[in-house]
């Protein structure tokens, strides 16, 4: 019985673990408004750099890569392309889309590096 006693006594009485909550504050509010703003900015400036990025700058040497294996598959033929470089060890899939990128590089005259970087720039968009 006093056990019981015990675990009742226990359950009645308020836990000091827990932090109360202040009510939300006009200023509370306005700290939380400039917070996100402070956000939004700084997700703008990121995509702003990185489409600059993407426009503007040659990337890193890959891109020079990414750019011959499209030329090259185009030209030659996928399996051809295989057995003429032992480099090319890049999926089927993969090597034909970047092919179908550099065509439609060729046809839109819209560099092939800018092409390659923004699905990327797109998925970050997408991710928030």
């Amino acid at each position: 019985m006093s056990r019981l006693k015990n675990f009742s006594d226990l359950r009645s009485k308020k836990s000091h673990s827990a932090v109360p909550l202040s009510p939300l504050t006009q200023e509370n509010q306005n700290s939380c408004l400039g917070h996100r703003i402070d956000l939004w900015l700084t997700v703008l400036a990121g995509l702003a750099v990185r489409i600059y990025l993407a426009i503007w700058t040659n990337g890193t040497y890959d891109v020079n890569i990414w750019n011959e294996h499209a030329w090259s598959v185009g030209n030659y033929g996928l399996i051809n392309y295989y057995h003429a470089n032992p480099q090319m060890n890049h999926p089927p899939f993969v090597s034909m889309v970047i092919s179908k990128l550099g065509e439609f590089s060729q046809a839109t005259g819209i560099p092939f590096r800018v092409l390659l970087r923004t699905p990327f720039i797109l998925v970050d968009l997408g991710i928030l």
